[in-house]
């Protein structure tokens, strides 16, 4: 998603403009109260009658001499719950004659009780404060009192306080017009702060819900408390709020609220910062201690201000240690956001300990120096939009690497190279595409560790780069910071891609492929230990191989896996293969119907004990009649089905049909041993020994008159896994055969580790009256057989000759059409009945030929 300036920044810095406009406007008709002339011309004294009150008539006889000057020392009570006089008289002897105001600039006072008195007398009384109804809302933001007639040596203000929480009471004698300056642009910079507040909120909500990051809604929880907290302590909540639940509010809720803000200020920290991921201690502690707080604020509603203020006050230095952890472990960080995130607390912080500083005398109290935290809120809350829509932007840039780029590598991915590919076609540019497959790589990060692994994956994608990047046409899927070109894409763990532009022969094709494939090959270091990898290559060419460029990638790696048998470990497109193969998935497509639909067939071939010449039991052999292409010779079927993954579902359909048919013989009293050939594919299906013991339960089936057989070198391919299936099915009583044996490649060794019942010999061996080899290895397989004390079986028989020599050499079993063809299931049986209905031993009269 490209990086665009929302709209709401636009309404931020309009808001911004208003703002600087009103501070400047404030700062030149609200100087320094000390400096103006109209304060000169006024003593202002305070007594502090916490300890011991005194109402209007016992304070008015009081000699100034028991009182303080304000302009000489800022009041400063003992405890958050006091009460105060202040005296306020002219000294100018004919009288201050022009209109003034004299404000008490806090309107978090409880009761501000305001006295003109003349010749002694009370002339005008005024009670406000935020736990008075008053006529105007306004007189909440900025409590005062006006007199347009001046002030005479006869008249005396007197103006009593009492109130429970912040101790600042600043008074300000102005002009009315200043005064008037002075409250509208007070309105005026909470109004931004309000107006901004709301934009961020709202804006946070939707990005909060587009993107559904917690820390989202923390800030919105921070920025409401927030702007809440500054709201109540200016007066601003009487103004929006009815005034009795402003009242309410103001008593207590206030130190609640800037609880919350505390809280959710160190939470939307910690997240914003990712601190959950890099220092999830450091978090957890934060996290736990933003807990507390907010159970503080809960705690605050039931409790006086000023007894949980002193607690605040508490909880907010502690946030300073954790502050300054978290500015010294990112302040060196590079990510423009995390810097916007440290400069946002900047005027916040200074804005805070300028007010503080003001309200206690050590500044001179202006408009600018009393707002200073609501003036470092908004910035703050300003910046901090800034490092959001910072953060944003890195976010979706991170995204798109994530999702263009391999994580382990850095390298460009399948997304780019289609990316790439669709780019090049539209220029209608002839392009090679070459796909590469390393066979070992699945089996280096189970042996070397994740880390190791990809320390050497990097490593040997440098050595192909270095090859490819010196190549005619390489095309470059992406480049980096420091203006790097990658020309590999890694497409997935072991597999990777490189394409060239232009018009190729053949033979600068093969030098390319062979080169890249030495590349692959160069001996990688790892900590003193030299490794070695091979690879296998597909290639296919665009437009020679495939009409539109989004077919050049599946192209290749067809391509890829006809290179698989290849001499050469590469190959280049073919299109004639190509129809086989896709004749294969029609298939394989053709076989998942079939067997959902129960269209394939078992056949039966007997297996004959003959030592006493009677029936010992029968081979399950699976028959396909393709509706289409008639007659799909068995081993194509199972060759298909484990290329394209359908081995599982063909092996269950063959276990429960088998095991069917095998009970209904036993049924019938013709229960002899029935034996399944299992797949070496099967061996990782995790459900196979537990469909095999549910089948033989359900049609209570003898486990011991059950015997599968695996091929010789399908247990090659995974020794541990099969060992594993085979020794749990050997526990459960069935019997284990070993098919083809003496055709594959396993040692005895790791035939003697596996538990097995059963030894055949192979077909191409039954050659034995005519070859004196074929004979002497029969014979010697037969003895190995005895020695280890497993049952027999020679398969392929097809004459008496054959039959007598195996006699001879003690084989106990035999199969072949010397005895029957295969047969499907009902002729079997039929078969078996007739035999059972001369000989219920199911003794043969005589073998021949079916």
């Amino acid at each position: 998603m490209p990086y665009t300036k929302p709209s709401y920044m636009v309404v931020i810095l309009s808001w911004l403009m208003l703002l600087v406009a009103t501070l400047i406007y404030a700062i030149y008709y609200s100087p320094d109260k000390h400096d103006t002339g109209i304060y000169d011309f006024f003593d202002v004294y305070y007594l502090d009658d916490s300890a011991n009150p005194l109402n209007i008539n016992q304070v008015k006889n009081l000699p100034d001499s028991l009182f303080e000057s304000e302009k000489l020392k800022v009041h400063s009570p003992d405890s958050l719950d006091f009460a105060l006089w202040y005296r306020i008289k002219t000294n100018i002897k004919t009288g201050y004659e022009e209109p003034i105001s004299i404000s008490l600039d806090n309107p978090t006072l409880d009761t501000i009780h305001f006295y003109v008195l003349y010749k002694g007398e009370v002339g005008f009384e005024k009670v406000l404060g935020d736990q008075h109804p008053t006529q105007y809302a306004i007189d909440h933001v900025s409590p005062k009192v006006t007199l347009f007639g001046g002030l005479s040596t006869e008249t005396e203000i007197y103006i009593r306080i009492k109130s429970k929480g912040s101790p600042a009471t600043p008074v300000l004698i102005e002009s009315v017009t200043s005064s008037q300056f002075r409250s509208s642009s007070q309105l005026v910079l909470l109004g931004a702060l309000f107006g901004i507040g709301l934009i961020m909120i709202i804006y946070n909500y939707f990005m909060y819900r587009g993107v559904g990051e917690r820390s989202f809604l923390d800030y919105i929880w921070y920025v409401a408390t927030t702007v809440l907290a500054i709201s109540m302590i200016n007066g601003f909540t009487f103004l929006i709020l009815p005034e009795d639940i402003a009242i309410w509010a103001n008593k207590n809720l206030i130190v609640s609220v800037h609880f919350l803000s505390a809280a959710f200020a160190i939470r939307f920290g910690i997240k914003f910062l990712r601190f959950e991921t890099i220092r999830p201690l450091f978090a957890k502690v934060a996290l736990a201690y933003s807990n507390v707080i907010l159970l503080l604020a809960v705690v605050a509603i039931f409790f006086d201000e000023s007894a949980m203020l002193p607690l605040y006050i508490v909880v907010l230095a502690l946030i300073y240690v954790p502050a300054v952890a978290v500015i010294a472990m990112v302040f060196s960080t590079r990510l423009v956001w995390v810097q916007y995130y440290l400069a946002s607390w900047v005027p916040l912080l200074a804005g805070a300990m300028l007010t503080i500083a003001a309200f206690n005398g050590v500044v001179n109290y202006n408009f600018l120096t009393r707002n200073g935290s609501l003036i470092g809120v908004v910035a703050e809350i300003c910046i901090m939009a800034i490092a959001l829509l910072d953060r944003f932007r890195a976010n979706q840039i991170d995204r798109e690497y994530r999702i263009n780029h391999d994580l382990a590598t850095g390298l460009p991915n399948q997304v780019l190279l289609e990316t790439a590919i669709k780019k090049v076609g539209q220029s209608r540019k002839p392009m090679s595409l070459m796909v590469f497959d390393i066979p070992q790589a699945k089996d280096l990060i189970p042996s070397l560790g994740i880390e190791t692994a990809n320390v050497f994956f990097n490593q040997l994608f440098n050595n192909i780069e270095m090859y490819a990047a010196t190549m005619r046409g390489t095309f470059a899927f992406a480049k980096d910071s420091n203006d790097k070109r990658y020309h590999i894409v890694r497409i997935d763990e072991s597999r990777f891609a490189v394409m060239f532009v232009g018009e190729f022969d053949e033979q600068e094709l093969a030098q390319n492929v062979t080169a890249i494939q030495e590349a692959v090959a160069i001996i990688v270091n790892l900590n003193g230990v030299t490794m070695s990898v091979s690879s296998i290559a597909g290639i296919a060419c665009y437009p020679k191989d495939v009409a539109e460029p989004e077919g050049l990638l599946s192209t290749a790696i067809q391509a890829l896996i006809a290179g698989r048998k290849s001499d050469k470990k590469w190959a280049r497109f073919d299109e004639q293969r190509n129809i086989d193969v896709q004749q294969r998935f029609r298939l394989a497509a053709d076989l998942q119907k079939a067997i959902e639909q129960d269209d394939l067939e078992l056949y039966h071939q007997p297996q004959i004990d003959m030592v006493h010449n009677r029936v010992y039991g029968s081979e399950l052999l699976l028959r396909w009649q393709h509706p289409v292409e008639g007659f799909i010779n068995p081993a194509l079927v199972i060759e298909i089905a484990e290329e394209t993954g359908v081995i599982h579902q063909l092996t269950e359909w063959v276990i429960e049909r088998g095991l069917e048919q095998h009970a209904k013989l036993c049924k019938l009293g013709l229960g002899t041993n029935t034996s399944i050939n299992i797949s070496g594919k099967d061996f990782n299906d995790n459900g196979l020994v537990a469909h095999i013991l549910t089948t033989s339960a359900r049609l209570e089936i003898d486990n011991n008159t059950v015997t599968f057989e695996v091929t010789e070198s399908a247990t090659a391919d995974d020794p541990e896994q099969a060992k594993e299936v085979l020794t749990e099915l050997y526990n459960q009583g069935f019997k284990i055969a070993i098919d083809d044996f003496g055709t594959g490649y396993s040692s005895l060794d790791y035939l003697s580790q596996l538990p097995f019942h059963e030894l055949k010999i192979d077909r191409c061996f039954m050659d034995i009256d005519i070859s004196e080899r074929n004979r002497t290895i029969t014979e010697v397989t037969l003895s190995l057989a005895k020695r280890l004390g497993v049952n027999a079986v020679a398969e392929g028989i097809e004459n008496e000759r054959v039959a007598e020599l195996l006699k001879s050499f003690g084989c106990p079993v035999g199969q072949g059409y010397l005895y029957s063809k295969p047969k499907p299931f009902i002729e079997h049986m039929r078969w078996m009945q007739e035999i059972y209905k001369v000989n219920r031993d199911l003794v043969l009269d005589k073998p021949s030929v079916e």
